[in-house]
């Protein structure tokens, strides 16, 4: 992965030398869409994480990180394990962010840099557009979560339960100050909707 001006992150690029994913990487990514299939949200993904990049291995029992980047939409860059339900969760709650950055820019709505509010997923304070970004895309990882265990195993049902159960906390620390930040989204829709993806995740 690479650094520069464009983005503050690091990326890849693509271009004709790029060779397509290893085969068991493609068949984890493709079960990894079945379990979203299964849980309703596969036209979230299949429009908001068009490219994929597995950026590394990593044990369940260890942090997985996943971001996007404004400045290249429907791409998600996101560790992995060998478990396709958990993928299937990181591949949501970072397709959640595309949607949310798309909808805003749709809208022209700006949200205000000068307010901030204490996230419990970073231990700190963060501005508004952050912590919003926050309290849309956990909610869906919940609801995801919640829909997949059913049809999840071993580990990755281990793993998915604890994060329903983390959630649960973090979801509630939150509610009054998302309640106040979700005042800066001036489209009345974008903001019923936002509201109605948390409280429907506050109620597992």
């Amino acid at each position: 992965m690479i650094r520069g001006p464009h983005s503050d992150t690091p990326y890849y690029v693509l271009g004709p030398d790029t060779t397509r994913a290893a085969e068991p990487l493609a068949a984890l990514t493709d079960d990894a869409f079945a379990h979203v299939t299964a849980a309703g949200l596969d036209e979230l993904v299949e429009a908001h994480a068009t490219v994929i990049c597995l950026t590394g291995r990593r044990r369940l029992d260890q942090t997985l990180r996943s971001f996007a980047i404004t400045r290249l939409p429907a791409t998600v860059f996101t560790d992995h394990t060998s478990d396709a339900a958990v993928l299937g969760r990181d591949l949501v709650h970072e397709t959640a962010h595309n949607w949310l950055n798309d909808a805003l820019v749709a809208l022209q709505i700006t949200i205000p840099d000068d307010e901030t509010y204490f996230s419990p997923w970073r231990g700190t304070k963060r501005p508004a557009y952050g912590f919003l970004h926050a309290c849309f895309a956990f909610p869906l990882t919940v609801i995801y979560a919640v829909r997949s265990l059913p049809g999840a195993s071993g580990a990755g049902h281990t793993v998915l339960a604890n994060h329903v159960r983390q959630q649960r906390a973090q979801l509630a620390s939150t509610q009054d100050d998302f309640a106040r930040a979700l005042k800066l989204v001036t489209d009345h829709g974008l903001r019923e909707r936002l509201d109605t993806v948390f409280q429907h995740a506050r109620t597992f």
